[in-house]
């Protein structure tokens, strides 16, 4: 049936809880765009190291 229907037998997440982290993301979008520039000062370098591991 499920092949009938194209489903697979996979399923989608559901809306659960947004995360901490989009939380704030979601937050700091709606600030003025200098504020937003420090953020971003701030995160840049910790990514940078964690890609380069």
């Amino acid at each position: 049936m499920d092949d009938l229907v194209g489903t697979n037998g996979t399923r989608k997440r559901g809306a659960g809880p947004t995360g901490k982290m989009k939380q704030l993301f979601e937050a700091a979008s709606r600030l003025p765009r200098s504020q937003q520039q420090k953020i971003t000062a701030l995160l840049e370098p910790f990514i940078a190291h964690h890609a380069q591991r």
